[in-house]
């Protein structure tokens, strides 16, 4: 059986555009020079919990907890970015397919004998 899931993917030059006018919105959470030379330019980045946010001085946008993938590791690195509203749009849905597998299966390692 199969089911459907979607998850919000953002590139890295989106990711670098959002945080870029995030910063000339004096928004709260952005990211540093330094962690975006981190950043795995073919990556993709996995927005997690996300909700509209308005900063101390008015500007809107959204609070986006970011799993981001970062060069040579296979470990992604957490972060907080206030994405404007303008950039928002550019977030992709993407659907993943989860298969299940129908009945029982064992589990235990298959040994050669």
């Amino acid at each position: 059986m199969a089911t459907k899931e979607t998850a919000l993917v953002m590139d890295t030059m989106t990711l670098i555009d959002a945080n870029r006018h995030a910063i000339q919105q004096k928004q709260n959470r952005t990211l540093t020079a330094s962690f975006i030379n981190k950043l795995d330019f073919e990556g993709t980045h996995v927005v997690g919990m996300h909700f509209p946010h308005t900063n101390y001085i008015g500007a809107e946008g959204m609070r986006c907890h970011i799993l981001c993938k970062i060069q040579d590791s296979d470990a992604p690195a957490a972060v907080w970015l206030d994405m404007p509203f303008k950039d928002w749009k550019y977030v992709e849905t993407v659907v993943i397919t989860r298969y299940e597998p129908e009945g029982e299966y064992d589990l235990k390692e298959e040994t050669d004998e």
